[in-house]
């Protein structure tokens, strides 16, 4: 949710501490075999472009005086702070906008080579990537905010949509078939042919409504299925580590 906006709010996250510290940057420059999470120099080279990228971020946010006071009001510069020291009210910078600045250039202008795909495209939209969440992560939706009432039933509107497509389509079809078979009486050759053309139309459009209906649901029930798996796994997850480490 870092670069991401959603109506008149963006989403922001702070900078952690351990992108500050030497000492994480030469574990993760280090070009000798090791491992990070146990999978080795892949997930340390996608480490490395996702913290770069990050940063390369943040590069582009503060670049005034007062993009870094205002990145320190909010919190999201919490890292570089003294918790214990206090000016006029206000917790004391460790870092001043200069030295934030020294620290923060090295990571302005990267090749696009260099980081990861996410931050080539500065901030995104949060409403298509819920859309597009659906088919690439097998989940309704990225992350949920609807500030207004609007929002929350906007989400509805392409099932009620579909559904009321099928229907429709069904429907008219029915009605196609009930006329042409009160027609089909006639002598006319050439008019009995085109009714039984309607008539296959008909139940053709019929049958792929029923389909894509029957499609539809199986594909809700396996979204639904998924994230109600991954959230019980999850859940489970946490309970054995919250076991494990004696908490109450």
């Amino acid at each position: 949710m870092h670069c991401i906006w959603a109506e008149n709010i963006v989403f922001f996250k702070p900078i952690p501490r351990y992108l500050g510290s030497f000492a994480f940057w030469e574990y993760v420059l280090d070009s000798s075999p090791h491992c990070i999470s146990g999978s080795g120099s892949d997930d340390r080279e996608k480490l490395l472009a996702t913290a770069l990228g990050f940063l390369g971020t943040y590069a582009r946010l503060i670049q005034r005086r007062s993009d870094f006071n205002i990145a320190l009001r909010h919190g999201l510069l919490a890292s570089f702070t003294r918790k214990d020291g206090y000016e006029d009210g206000r917790i004391a910078a460790q870092l001043s906008f200069e030295d934030f600045s020294l620290f923060i250039a090295s990571f302005d202008a990267l090749p696009s080579c260099t980081i990861s795909t996410r931050w080539r495209f500065g901030e995104l939209v949060l409403g298509p990537l819920n859309f597009h969440s659906v088919l690439y992560l097998r989940r309704w939706h990225l992350n949920r905010y609807e500030g207004r009432y609007a929002a929350y039933f906007q989400r509805f509107f392409p099932v009620v949509l579909f559904m009321f497509a099928l229907f429709s389509v069904a429907l008219s079809a029915m009605q196609v078939i009930l006329g042409a078979k009160q027609l089909w009486e006639t002598e006319n050759k050439e008019l009995k042919r085109t009714l039984g053309v309607f008539i296959w139309f008909a139940t053709e459009a019929i049958a792929w409504s029923v389909a894509f209906g029957a499609v539809f649901v199986v594909w809700w029930i396996g979204i639904s299925g998924s994230e109600a798996w991954k959230r019980h796994r999850l859940q489970k997850r946490m309970r054995k580590k919250v076991e494990g480490s004696g908490m109450p």
